[in-house]
């Protein structure tokens, strides 16, 4: 995959790391940025997520915050559109191993309370 030019050489570390994290997982903001050796930067992190040029084939979406609620997507805050995505994922990989139906501590069960809750945009 080519990395466009208007990136940074951190920019683009981030985005390589981001591509590694593999579907059904997340990795917080802070974990991407002490992967690319800058543990301070998580906010240049979210930086260079909102300007990720693939975002099909370097999921930004599977990047959460530290206290593991969701964080922004393309730009806007608490988007319908990450948790949307990260659920279809933990459905497919996940649902196989847990009966999530007796488990309130799933992740898939959170991200459907994110959902139809009102608080998100």
């Amino acid at each position: 995959m080519r990395i466009p030019r208007n990136l940074t050489p951190f920019q683009c570390k981030v985005l390589e790391a981001v591509s590694q994290i593999p579907p059904g997982e997340v990795r917080t903001y802070k974990e991407i940025a002490a992967a690319v050796g800058n543990p301070n930067a998580w906010r240049a992190v979210g930086l260079a997520l909102k300007r990720n040029p693939f975002p099909v084939k370097i999921p930004c979406h599977r990047v959460v915050r530290s206290d593991g609620s969701l964080g922004g997507y393309f730009g806007k805050r608490n988007s319908k559109e990450k948790a949307l995505l990260l659920l279809s994922e933990l459905s497919l990989l996940q649902r196989k191993q847990y009966n999530c139906n007796k488990s309130k501590q799933h992740p898939s069960n959170r991200l459907k309370r994110y959902l139809f809750s009102k608080k998100h945009d």
